[in-house]
């Protein structure tokens, strides 16, 4: 089992189901196959913040009086709640401060892998992202906003939203 499978296992573990307001992506592979729906979660009675690349590694744990936030697929999660596994020190830190989808679609800790970039992906690599952003970040993490990329592709028309 990789250090990644052993990280979902654990969180799934742990998770809580939360019913919040979902907004919708449908996207396409280069090769016409359908991209699986990302589900971004944010609740009705909050004004969604936009966190631009600088604003969120601001919340990497550098500084112990703000939270810790990471995003995955646009989505930002306060992942403070998880500090041992995302906290300073420890094996998951490089995933605070930035959204490492394309890291965690491909179980990768290497570091070229530390990015939102989802070009190149396999459908089974966008698969599992989908799943582990479902059954572990939305269950378990409450959602803080999205990043600045998410809300340019949402403001392109590239990106559905449904209430």
């Amino acid at each position: 089992m990789t250090l990644w499978q052993l990280l979902v296992v654990v969180l799934v573990n742990s998770a809580v189901s939360d019913d919040r307001t979902n907004l919708i992506h449908d996207g396409q592979i280069d090769n016409d196959e359908e991209v699986p729906v990302i589900q971004i979660n944010v609740e009705d009675d909050k004004e969604e913040r936009v966190f631009t690349a600088d604003e969120l590694s601001q919340y990497d744990g550098s500084d112990e009086t703000k939270p810790l936030y990471m995003a995955v697929k646009g989505t930002v999660f306060d992942v403070t709640e998880g500090k041992d596994f995302y906290g300073p020190g420890s094996e998951y830190h490089f995933m605070t401060g930035r959204d490492v989808s394309h890291g965690i679609a491909k179980w990768s800790f290497d570091p070229k892998h530390h990015h939102d970039n989802l070009d190149g992906l396999t459908k089974e690599e966008l698969e599992e992202l989908d799943k582990i952003y479902r059954e572990v970040y939305l269950a378990k993490y409450p959602v803080v906003g999205i990043t600045e990329k998410y809300a340019q592709l949402r403001r392109e028309n590239m990106i559905h939203d449904e209430f």
